[in-house]
Protein backbone atom coordinates (compact mmCIF):
# COMPACT_ATOMS: atom_id res chain seq x y z
CA UNK A 1 0.00 0.00 0.00
CA UNK A 2 3.10 2.14 -0.53
CA UNK A 3 2.24 5.08 -3.04
CA UNK A 4 5.93 4.59 -4.88
CA UNK A 5 7.56 7.72 -7.26
CA UNK A 6 7.90 6.70 -10.88
CA UNK A 7 11.67 6.55 -11.79
CA UNK A 8 13.40 8.52 -14.98
CA UNK A 9 13.93 6.22 -17.10
CA UNK A 10 16.71 5.59 -19.82
CA UNK A 11 15.81 5.90 -23.01
CA UNK A 12 15.35 2.73 -25.48
CA UNK A 13 17.75 4.26 -28.04
CA UNK A 14 20.99 6.08 -26.81
CA UNK A 15 23.69 6.64 -28.77
CA UNK A 16 25.06 2.76 -28.12
CA UNK A 17 22.01 2.10 -30.80
CA UNK A 18 19.94 -0.27 -28.14
CA UNK A 19 19.09 -0.55 -24.67
CA UNK A 20 20.67 -3.47 -23.69
CA UNK A 21 19.77 -6.21 -20.80
CA UNK A 22 21.31 -9.64 -19.57
CA UNK A 23 19.63 -11.56 -17.39
CA UNK A 24 21.69 -14.36 -15.67
CA UNK A 25 21.63 -17.59 -13.58
CA UNK A 26 20.36 -20.73 -13.83
CA UNK A 27 17.74 -22.73 -14.86
CA UNK A 28 14.19 -23.76 -13.31
CA UNK A 29 14.75 -20.13 -11.18
CA UNK A 30 13.09 -17.90 -14.01
CA UNK A 31 15.40 -16.57 -16.06
CA UNK A 32 14.01 -17.10 -19.55
CA UNK A 33 10.37 -16.00 -17.91
CA UNK A 34 12.17 -12.64 -17.52
CA UNK A 35 13.06 -11.80 -20.81
CA UNK A 36 9.52 -12.81 -21.99
CA UNK A 37 8.16 -10.50 -19.82
CA UNK A 38 10.73 -7.39 -20.26
CA UNK A 39 10.33 -8.28 -24.10
CA UNK A 40 6.22 -8.48 -24.03
CA UNK A 41 6.32 -4.66 -22.15
CA UNK A 42 8.64 -3.35 -24.85
CA UNK A 43 6.41 -4.68 -27.56
CA UNK A 44 3.34 -3.09 -25.59
CA UNK A 45 5.11 0.17 -25.80
CA UNK A 46 5.65 -0.16 -29.50
CA UNK A 47 9.17 -0.55 -28.93
CA UNK A 48 11.63 -3.26 -31.27
CA UNK A 49 13.29 -5.95 -29.06
CA UNK A 50 15.81 -8.78 -29.53
CA UNK A 51 15.50 -11.72 -27.00
CA UNK A 52 18.05 -14.48 -26.96
CA UNK A 53 17.90 -17.10 -24.40
CA UNK A 54 21.08 -19.59 -24.22
CA UNK A 55 20.16 -22.38 -21.91
CA UNK A 56 23.17 -25.09 -22.73
CA UNK A 57 22.79 -28.79 -22.88
CA UNK A 58 20.24 -28.73 -19.80
CA UNK A 59 18.32 -25.62 -18.93
CA UNK A 60 17.22 -27.10 -15.15
CA UNK A 61 19.30 -26.32 -13.23
CA UNK A 62 22.25 -25.42 -15.61
CA UNK A 63 24.15 -21.82 -16.67
CA UNK A 64 21.15 -19.79 -18.52
CA UNK A 65 21.34 -16.20 -20.33
CA UNK A 66 18.85 -14.11 -21.56
CA UNK A 67 20.21 -11.40 -23.80
CA UNK A 68 17.67 -8.85 -24.13
CA UNK A 69 18.16 -5.19 -26.80
CA UNK A 70 15.40 -2.74 -27.06
CA UNK A 71 15.16 0.02 -29.39
CA UNK A 72 13.05 2.57 -31.15
CA UNK A 73 14.59 1.42 -34.42
CA UNK A 74 14.51 -1.78 -35.90
CA UNK A 75 17.54 -0.93 -37.56
CA UNK A 76 19.25 -0.61 -34.36
CA UNK A 77 18.66 -4.69 -33.40
CA UNK A 78 21.36 -6.29 -35.25
CA UNK A 79 23.58 -9.40 -33.73
CA UNK A 80 21.19 -11.20 -30.76
CA UNK A 81 24.08 -11.89 -28.51
CA UNK A 82 25.11 -8.90 -26.50
CA UNK A 83 28.53 -8.36 -27.55
CA UNK A 84 31.59 -8.02 -24.76
CA UNK A 85 30.74 -4.51 -22.93
CA UNK A 86 27.97 -4.19 -24.47
CA UNK A 87 25.34 -4.32 -21.30
CA UNK A 88 23.86 -1.49 -20.02
CA UNK A 89 22.16 -4.02 -17.41
CA UNK A 90 23.23 -6.88 -15.99
CA UNK A 91 21.02 -8.86 -13.37
CA UNK A 92 23.65 -11.06 -12.05
CA UNK A 93 27.37 -11.73 -11.53
CA UNK A 94 28.29 -14.51 -13.44
CA UNK A 95 31.80 -15.03 -15.19
CA UNK A 96 30.35 -14.44 -18.95
CA UNK A 97 28.17 -12.00 -17.16
CA UNK A 98 30.70 -9.65 -16.59
CA UNK A 99 32.17 -9.83 -19.63
CA UNK A 100 29.72 -7.65 -20.82
CA UNK A 101 30.72 -4.96 -18.54
CA UNK A 102 31.50 -1.41 -19.89
CA UNK A 103 32.69 1.12 -17.54
CA UNK A 104 30.20 4.68 -17.29
CA UNK A 105 28.06 2.46 -19.02
CA UNK A 106 26.91 -0.81 -17.31
CA UNK A 107 25.22 -1.23 -14.42
CA UNK A 108 24.82 -4.18 -12.43
CA UNK A 109 22.02 -5.70 -9.99
CA UNK A 110 23.29 -8.60 -8.01
CA UNK A 111 22.10 -11.63 -5.75
CA UNK A 112 24.20 -11.48 -2.89
CA UNK A 113 22.82 -15.13 -2.15
CA UNK A 114 25.43 -17.44 -4.08
CA UNK A 115 24.60 -20.83 -4.68
CA UNK A 116 26.73 -23.27 -4.60
CA UNK A 117 27.71 -24.62 -8.18
CA UNK A 118 29.44 -27.98 -9.01
CA UNK A 119 32.89 -26.39 -9.31
CA UNK A 120 32.61 -26.78 -5.53
CA UNK A 121 32.88 -30.10 -5.75
CA UNK A 122 36.42 -29.55 -7.91
CA UNK A 123 37.70 -26.85 -6.16
CA UNK A 124 37.30 -27.03 -2.67
CA UNK A 125 38.34 -23.03 -1.95
CA UNK A 126 35.71 -21.77 -4.39
CA UNK A 127 35.11 -18.65 -3.08
CA UNK A 128 31.33 -17.84 -2.53
CA UNK A 129 31.55 -14.50 -0.59
CA UNK A 130 29.51 -11.66 -2.54
CA UNK A 131 32.25 -9.56 -1.00
CA UNK A 132 34.79 -10.39 -3.00
CA UNK A 133 32.13 -10.87 -6.20
CA UNK A 134 30.99 -7.11 -5.71
CA UNK A 135 34.22 -5.89 -5.38
CA UNK A 136 35.51 -7.17 -8.50
CA UNK A 137 32.70 -6.07 -10.37
CA UNK A 138 33.39 -2.68 -8.68
CA UNK A 139 36.63 -2.45 -9.93
CA UNK A 140 35.69 -3.08 -13.44
CA UNK A 141 32.76 0.10 -13.90
CA UNK A 142 33.04 2.06 -10.50
CA UNK A 143 31.12 0.97 -6.64
CA UNK A 144 28.43 3.11 -7.30
CA UNK A 145 27.30 1.07 -10.33
CA UNK A 146 26.95 -2.19 -8.31
CA UNK A 147 23.75 -2.65 -6.44
CA UNK A 148 24.07 -5.83 -3.86
CA UNK A 149 20.90 -7.33 -2.39
CA UNK A 150 19.82 -10.74 -0.54
CA UNK A 151 17.14 -11.07 -3.01
CA UNK A 152 16.85 -14.63 -2.27
CA UNK A 153 16.48 -14.81 0.97
CA UNK A 154 14.20 -11.69 0.59
CA UNK A 155 12.28 -13.73 -1.91
CA UNK A 156 11.57 -16.57 0.69
CA UNK A 157 10.78 -14.86 3.51
CA UNK A 158 8.45 -11.97 1.66
CA UNK A 159 7.00 -14.00 -1.32
CA UNK A 160 7.21 -17.36 0.52
CA UNK A 161 9.08 -19.02 -2.50
CA UNK A 162 12.94 -18.39 -4.17
CA UNK A 163 11.77 -18.39 -7.41
CA UNK A 164 10.23 -14.74 -7.34
CA UNK A 165 14.23 -13.76 -6.64
CA UNK A 166 14.64 -12.87 -10.47
CA UNK A 167 11.59 -10.91 -10.85
CA UNK A 168 12.78 -8.86 -7.60
CA UNK A 169 15.82 -7.76 -8.97
CA UNK A 170 14.49 -6.98 -12.47
CA UNK A 171 11.96 -4.42 -10.04
CA UNK A 172 14.55 -3.31 -8.38
CA UNK A 173 16.39 -2.25 -11.25
CA UNK A 174 13.23 -0.39 -12.61
CA UNK A 175 13.10 1.75 -9.29
CA UNK A 176 16.25 2.76 -9.85
CA UNK A 177 16.05 3.96 -13.54
CA UNK A 178 17.58 1.04 -15.57
CA UNK A 179 14.86 -0.11 -17.29
CA UNK A 180 13.22 1.56 -20.08
CA UNK A 181 9.65 0.93 -19.55
CA UNK A 182 7.06 1.64 -17.78
CA UNK A 183 5.53 0.03 -14.89
CA UNK A 184 1.92 -0.27 -16.26
CA UNK A 185 3.83 -2.01 -19.34
CA UNK A 186 5.79 -4.71 -17.24
CA UNK A 187 2.28 -5.40 -14.86
CA UNK A 188 0.58 -5.96 -17.99
CA UNK A 189 3.66 -8.35 -19.63
CA UNK A 190 3.44 -10.42 -16.01
CA UNK A 191 -0.91 -10.83 -16.48
CA UNK A 192 -0.16 -11.64 -20.13
CA UNK A 193 2.47 -14.14 -19.29
CA UNK A 194 -0.56 -15.77 -17.15
CA UNK A 195 1.29 -18.03 -14.98
CA UNK A 196 1.60 -16.98 -10.74
CA UNK A 197 0.20 -13.61 -11.28
CA UNK A 198 -0.69 -12.11 -8.24
CA UNK A 199 2.62 -13.57 -6.79
CA UNK A 200 4.95 -11.95 -9.41
CA UNK A 201 3.02 -8.64 -8.95
CA UNK A 202 3.77 -8.71 -4.95
CA UNK A 203 7.45 -9.04 -6.31
CA UNK A 204 7.34 -6.46 -8.42
CA UNK A 205 6.49 -4.06 -6.04
CA UNK A 206 8.31 -5.74 -3.29
CA UNK A 207 11.39 -5.20 -5.45
CA UNK A 208 10.69 -1.73 -6.38
CA UNK A 209 10.12 -0.85 -2.20
CA UNK A 210 13.14 -2.34 -1.60
CA UNK A 211 15.16 0.21 -3.91
CA UNK A 212 13.15 3.29 -3.08
CA UNK A 213 12.78 2.53 1.06
CA UNK A 214 15.14 -0.21 2.32
CA UNK A 215 14.60 0.51 5.74
CA UNK A 216 11.13 -0.56 5.95
CA UNK A 217 12.22 -4.06 4.26
CA UNK A 218 14.87 -4.02 6.78
CA UNK A 219 12.64 -3.43 9.73
CA UNK A 220 10.78 -7.06 8.21
CA UNK A 221 13.55 -9.53 7.32
CA UNK A 222 16.21 -7.99 9.61
CA UNK A 223 17.91 -11.59 9.60
CA UNK A 224 17.11 -12.17 5.85
CA UNK A 225 19.78 -9.59 5.71
CA UNK A 226 22.13 -10.04 7.87
CA UNK A 227 25.95 -9.62 6.42
CA UNK A 228 28.27 -12.78 6.02
CA UNK A 229 30.32 -13.87 8.37
CA UNK A 230 32.93 -13.36 7.01
CA UNK A 231 32.26 -9.29 6.03
CA UNK A 232 31.34 -8.95 9.76
CA UNK A 233 32.99 -7.11 12.18
CA UNK A 234 35.50 -9.58 14.16
CA UNK A 235 33.91 -9.52 17.48
CA UNK A 236 30.04 -10.34 16.21
CA UNK A 237 32.17 -12.65 13.69
CA UNK A 238 33.92 -14.69 16.90
CA UNK A 239 31.04 -14.47 18.95
CA UNK A 240 28.69 -15.93 15.68
CA UNK A 241 31.08 -19.13 16.03
CA UNK A 242 31.48 -19.25 20.08
CA UNK A 243 27.72 -19.60 20.26
CA UNK A 244 27.33 -22.49 17.63
CA UNK A 245 30.12 -24.18 19.12
CA UNK A 246 28.10 -23.90 22.43
CA UNK A 247 25.72 -25.56 20.36
CA UNK A 248 27.72 -28.26 18.62
CA UNK A 249 28.84 -29.27 22.31
CA UNK A 250 28.59 -27.34 25.54
CA UNK A 251 29.25 -23.72 26.78
CA UNK A 252 32.91 -25.30 27.98
CA UNK A 253 33.23 -25.84 24.50
CA UNK A 254 32.82 -22.13 23.19
CA UNK A 255 34.61 -20.81 25.98
CA UNK A 256 37.74 -23.26 24.92
CA UNK A 257 37.36 -21.33 21.60
CA UNK A 258 37.36 -17.31 22.93
CA UNK A 259 40.04 -18.02 25.29
CA UNK A 260 42.38 -18.69 22.20
CA UNK A 261 41.26 -16.29 20.25
CA UNK A 262 42.02 -14.03 22.85
CA UNK A 263 45.96 -14.45 22.94
CA UNK A 264 46.00 -14.32 19.65
CA UNK A 265 44.22 -10.98 19.14
CA UNK A 266 46.56 -9.29 22.13
CA UNK A 267 49.82 -10.86 20.39
CA UNK A 268 48.75 -9.26 17.21
CA UNK A 269 48.04 -5.78 18.93
CA UNK A 270 51.08 -5.56 20.57
CA UNK A 271 52.70 -6.39 17.35
CA UNK A 272 50.30 -4.17 15.16
CA UNK A 273 47.69 -2.38 16.89
CA UNK A 274 45.42 -1.72 14.12
CA UNK A 275 46.10 -5.41 12.05
CA UNK A 276 43.25 -8.03 12.76
CA UNK A 277 44.11 -10.27 9.62
CA UNK A 278 45.56 -13.26 12.14
CA UNK A 279 42.87 -13.41 14.82
CA UNK A 280 40.63 -13.31 12.07
CA UNK A 281 42.13 -16.57 10.40
CA UNK A 282 42.77 -17.97 13.73
CA UNK A 283 38.76 -17.75 14.70
CA UNK A 284 37.63 -19.38 10.94
CA UNK A 285 40.10 -22.27 11.41
CA UNK A 286 39.93 -23.04 14.57
CA UNK A 287 36.35 -23.70 14.55
CA UNK A 288 36.65 -25.87 11.72
CA UNK A 289 38.90 -27.78 13.35
CA UNK A 290 36.79 -28.07 17.03
CA UNK A 291 33.49 -28.68 15.22
CA UNK A 292 34.65 -31.90 12.81
CA UNK A 293 31.47 -33.14 11.85
CA UNK A 294 31.34 -36.57 13.33
CA UNK A 295 27.97 -38.87 14.22
CA UNK A 296 26.77 -36.73 17.08
CA UNK A 297 26.78 -33.16 14.52
CA UNK A 298 25.18 -35.74 11.13
CA UNK A 299 22.47 -36.43 14.32
CA UNK A 300 22.41 -32.73 15.54
CA UNK A 301 21.77 -31.55 12.23
CA UNK A 302 19.17 -33.51 10.89
CA UNK A 303 17.27 -33.06 14.57
CA UNK A 304 17.70 -29.69 16.27
CA UNK A 305 18.95 -27.37 13.24
CA UNK A 306 14.64 -26.89 11.63
CA UNK A 307 15.82 -29.48 8.92
CA UNK A 308 12.86 -31.37 9.71
CA UNK A 309 10.83 -28.26 10.00
CA UNK A 310 11.86 -27.47 6.25
CA UNK A 311 11.13 -30.18 4.97
CA UNK A 312 7.48 -30.30 6.60
CA UNK A 313 7.10 -26.36 5.16
CA UNK A 314 7.93 -27.44 1.48
CA UNK A 315 6.51 -30.72 1.11
CA UNK A 316 3.18 -32.46 1.60
CA UNK A 317 1.59 -35.28 1.42
CA UNK A 318 3.25 -38.74 2.32
CA UNK A 319 6.87 -37.97 2.41
CA UNK A 320 9.69 -40.45 2.45
CA UNK A 321 12.99 -40.26 3.65
CA UNK A 322 16.10 -41.25 2.79
CA UNK A 323 19.32 -41.14 4.45
CA UNK A 324 22.64 -42.06 2.64
CA UNK A 325 25.01 -42.75 5.86
CA UNK A 326 28.39 -44.86 6.39
CA UNK A 327 28.02 -45.78 10.07
CA UNK A 328 31.52 -46.53 11.46
CA UNK A 329 32.32 -50.54 11.46
CA UNK A 330 28.89 -51.34 9.48
CA UNK A 331 29.94 -49.74 6.16
CA UNK A 332 31.78 -51.50 3.82
CA UNK A 333 35.03 -50.14 1.91
CA UNK A 334 35.23 -50.13 -1.74
CA UNK A 335 37.98 -52.50 -2.80
CA UNK A 336 39.28 -50.03 -5.22
CA UNK A 337 39.39 -46.21 -3.55
CA UNK A 338 39.03 -47.57 -0.10
CA UNK A 339 36.25 -45.08 0.97
CA UNK A 340 33.38 -46.54 2.56
CA UNK A 341 30.28 -47.10 0.93
CA UNK A 342 27.11 -45.56 1.41
CA UNK A 343 23.94 -46.99 1.96
CA UNK A 344 19.92 -45.65 2.25
CA UNK A 345 18.31 -45.88 5.04
CA UNK A 346 14.88 -44.89 6.05
CA UNK A 347 13.12 -42.49 8.22
CA UNK A 348 13.71 -45.01 11.27
CA UNK A 349 16.65 -43.69 12.09
CA UNK A 350 15.26 -40.20 13.28
CA UNK A 351 14.72 -41.64 16.63
CA UNK A 352 18.99 -43.18 16.64
CA UNK A 353 19.32 -39.71 15.22
CA UNK A 354 17.94 -37.73 18.40
CA UNK A 355 19.54 -40.01 20.50
CA UNK A 356 22.62 -39.40 19.52
CA UNK A 357 22.54 -35.34 19.48
CA UNK A 358 20.72 -35.66 23.28
CA UNK A 359 24.10 -37.16 24.28
CA UNK A 360 27.06 -35.45 21.89
CA UNK A 361 28.28 -33.81 25.42
CA UNK A 362 29.95 -37.45 25.74
CA UNK A 363 32.12 -36.24 22.90
CA UNK A 364 35.97 -36.83 23.37
CA UNK A 365 35.75 -38.24 26.87
CA UNK A 366 36.13 -42.08 28.07
CA UNK A 367 32.37 -42.89 27.00
CA UNK A 368 32.49 -41.85 23.68
CA UNK A 369 32.24 -44.79 21.69
CA UNK A 370 33.12 -42.85 18.21
CA UNK A 371 36.06 -41.18 19.47
CA UNK A 372 37.93 -44.43 20.13
CA UNK A 373 37.96 -44.16 15.64
CA UNK A 374 41.24 -43.79 14.39
CA UNK A 375 39.28 -41.00 12.11
CA UNK A 376 38.08 -39.10 15.55
CA UNK A 377 41.81 -39.58 17.26
CA UNK A 378 43.32 -37.96 14.08
CA UNK A 379 40.63 -35.37 14.08
CA UNK A 380 41.48 -34.64 18.45
CA UNK A 381 45.31 -34.54 17.44
CA UNK A 382 44.74 -31.89 14.59
CA UNK A 383 43.07 -29.65 17.69
CA UNK A 384 46.38 -30.22 19.82
CA UNK A 385 48.65 -29.64 17.30
CA UNK A 386 46.86 -26.42 16.20
CA UNK A 387 46.71 -24.80 19.61
CA UNK A 388 50.04 -25.63 20.19
CA UNK A 389 51.37 -23.75 16.91
CA UNK A 390 49.32 -21.23 18.04
CA UNK A 391 51.35 -20.62 21.23
CA UNK A 392 54.11 -21.04 19.24
CA UNK A 393 53.05 -17.98 16.74
CA UNK A 394 52.16 -15.85 19.62
CA UNK A 395 55.49 -16.20 21.30
CA UNK A 396 57.50 -15.16 18.60
CA UNK A 397 55.13 -12.99 16.47
CA UNK A 398 56.64 -9.56 15.14
CA UNK A 399 55.32 -6.79 12.13
CA UNK A 400 58.66 -8.24 10.37
CA UNK A 401 56.55 -12.04 10.38
CA UNK A 402 52.98 -11.05 10.66
CA UNK A 403 52.06 -12.37 7.33
CA UNK A 404 53.41 -15.09 7.25
CA UNK A 405 52.39 -15.85 10.37
CA UNK A 406 49.03 -15.49 8.74
CA UNK A 407 49.96 -17.69 6.23
CA UNK A 408 51.40 -20.62 8.68
CA UNK A 409 47.77 -20.72 10.75
CA UNK A 410 45.89 -20.18 7.65
CA UNK A 411 47.06 -23.88 6.41
CA UNK A 412 44.43 -26.01 8.42
CA UNK A 413 41.80 -24.48 5.82
CA UNK A 414 42.91 -27.57 3.84
CA UNK A 415 42.25 -30.48 6.05
CA UNK A 416 38.85 -30.95 5.29
CA UNK A 417 37.01 -33.84 4.07
CA UNK A 418 35.59 -37.65 5.47
CA UNK A 419 36.83 -40.88 5.96
CA UNK A 420 40.12 -41.44 3.21
CA UNK A 421 39.51 -37.72 1.56
CA UNK A 422 39.91 -35.85 4.89
CA UNK A 423 43.22 -38.26 5.54
CA UNK A 424 44.20 -37.38 2.26
CA UNK A 425 44.16 -33.76 2.82
CA UNK A 426 45.57 -34.53 6.50
CA UNK A 427 48.60 -35.57 4.71
CA UNK A 428 49.00 -33.04 2.13
CA UNK A 429 48.52 -30.32 4.93
CA UNK A 430 50.95 -31.36 7.26
CA UNK A 431 53.23 -31.61 4.54
CA UNK A 432 53.32 -27.89 3.80
CA UNK A 433 52.96 -26.96 7.20
CA UNK A 434 56.39 -28.96 7.82
CA UNK A 435 57.89 -27.16 5.01
CA UNK A 436 56.54 -23.64 6.38
CA UNK A 437 57.03 -24.19 9.90
CA UNK A 438 61.02 -23.63 9.76
CA UNK A 439 60.96 -20.88 7.92
CA UNK A 440 58.06 -18.28 8.85
CA UNK A 441 60.09 -16.47 11.29
CA UNK A 442 62.54 -15.23 9.55
CA UNK A 443 60.10 -14.05 6.14
CA UNK A 444 63.10 -13.71 3.69
CA UNK A 445 63.83 -17.26 4.47
CA UNK A 446 60.16 -18.20 4.08
CA UNK A 447 60.50 -16.41 0.23
CA UNK A 448 63.01 -17.71 -0.88
CA UNK A 449 61.60 -21.64 0.26
CA UNK A 450 58.80 -20.39 -2.40
CA UNK A 451 56.44 -18.79 0.39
Amino acid sequence: NVLLPEPQRPPALSHHGSYNILVTGVGGTGVVTIGNILGMAAHLEGRHLSVLDQTGLAQKYGAVMSHIQIADDAARLRATRLTDGGADLVTAASRDGRRRLAPDRSHVIVDTDAAVVSAFTRDGDLDFGSGTMLRGIADTIGRDRVHGLAANALATRLLGDAIGANLMLVDYAYQCGFIPMSATALERAIAINAVKVEFNIRAFHLGRLLAHDPARINAIVTDALSPELEEMPLTQFIARREAFLGEYQNAAYGARYRALLGKVASAERACIPSAQELTRSVAQVYCQLLAYKDEYEVARLYTESGFLDKLRAQFQGDVKLRFHLAPPVLAKRDERTGRQIKRAYGAWVLPLFRLLASVRRLRGTRFDVFGYLPERRLERELIAEYEALVAEVCAHLDSDNHAAAVELLSLPRTARGYGAVKEGSIEVYRAALTRMRGTWRTPRAAQAAGF
